[in-house]
């Protein structure tokens, strides 16, 4: 085998999910951010492709009536290792299947990531390996 390179398995951490999929789930599962009021918002629209929407977020309209669902680990590929990307499709793609369910998931919140270089650099192998990870929180439209 002389001139092949083998490479190493590689663990996927951001499943494929057709472009169509993720579309659809962007119409039922809104990102909200945590303002500096201390409630939650739907963020104006943005491109739910490639471009991070966490800096610049600009609150549309308070998130009332939202039921926390369950928190999950997300992963997010980043272009430069010294700053997190949050990208809509990102998240999306990992909603688990399971939760497609009678729960209706209708928004997610990126409550836990890294702010700063120390943190980010603690992320360890998966850092080496091209992403981030955050904690995204999940909602669910309370019936009240």
């Amino acid at each position: 085998m002389s001139g092949t390179t083998l490479l190493k398995e590689e663990r996927i951490f951001i499943p494929e999910r057709p472009e169509r999929r993720i579309k659809v789930l962007s119409r039922q599962i809104k990102p909200v951010v945590q303002f500096e009021d201390k409630k939650k918002y739907y963020i104006k629209e943005t491109p739910i492709f490639l471009v991070s929407y966490l800096p610049g977020a600009m609150r549309c309209e308070e998130a009332v009536g939202l039921e926390f669902f369950c928190n999950i680990k997300t992963y997010h590929r980043y272009i430069c290792p010294d700053v997190f990307k949050a990208v809509i499709s990102e998240v999306l793609a990992q909603v688990p299947r399971v939760y497609y369910g009678e729960k209706k998931i209708v928004a997610f919140e990126i409550v836990g990531y890294p702010k700063t270089l120390q943190e980010i650099r603690q992320q360890g192998e998966i850092l080496d390996r091209g992403y981030h990870f955050a904690t995204t929180a999940f909602y669910t439209q309370s019936l009240v």
